[in-house]
């Protein structure tokens, strides 16, 4: 990860530290530069196109897709076109999610 990635800070989604959970709808979700985070994020994406970029590899979003971002992977939006997103913000380690594995999948 570069240096210069930006990255979104925990307090930026959860509303209290001690409920590490957040839900977001994006009716539609823009282009948005490469950047990671200190949590994990659940995407269902609702409706329209666009691209996920993910170590320079492009996933192609429609509408029932859904992948998983583990905490600190780098990926941006690009091509987006109403694209219309769910996102639900965690942190696995204070969810105690032990047997979580879906970040483990390639691009996601």
């Amino acid at each position: 990860m570069s240096t210069d990635t930006p990255i979104i800070h925990r307090d930026y989604v959860f509303e209290h530290p001690d409920f590490p959970l957040g839900i977001n709808f994006n009716k539609f979700h823009p282009d948005y530069p490469a950047h990671t985070h200190e949590f994990s994020e659940l995407v269902i994406v609702r409706n329209g196109t666009g691209f996920n970029v993910v170590n320079g590899v492009n996933y192609r979003l429609s509408a029932g897709d859904a992948f998983v971002i583990p905490k600190g992977r780098v990926h941006e939006y690009r091509e987006t076109d109403h694209l219309g997103t769910y996102n639900i913000y965690f942190d696995n380690k204070r969810l105690d999610l032990k047997r979580w594995d879906a970040g483990l999948l390639a691009g996601y």
